[in-house]
């Protein structure tokens, strides 16, 4: 799978857990459970960008 097309499918993840947290009744219960999903769904493009930088370094050092 190519880069580009690999950061569409992690950005529309991304965006579906922040439709489904938006869903999730308003209620005390849900506050956590949403919070958890948020961080964790969101951060796969993160460790991707993380991963890229780590990659640049080493070919550079």
């Amino acid at each position: 799978m190519d880069k580009a097309k690999l950061k569409k499918r992690v950005y529309a993840f991304a965006l579906k857990i922040l439709k489904l947290i938006d869903s999730l009744p308003n209620k005390k219960p849900y506050w956590s459970l949403g919070d958890q999903l948020l961080r964790a769904g969101t951060s796969i493009g993160a460790n991707i960008i993380e991963a890229q930088a780590a990659s640049l370094k080493e070919r550079f050092c």
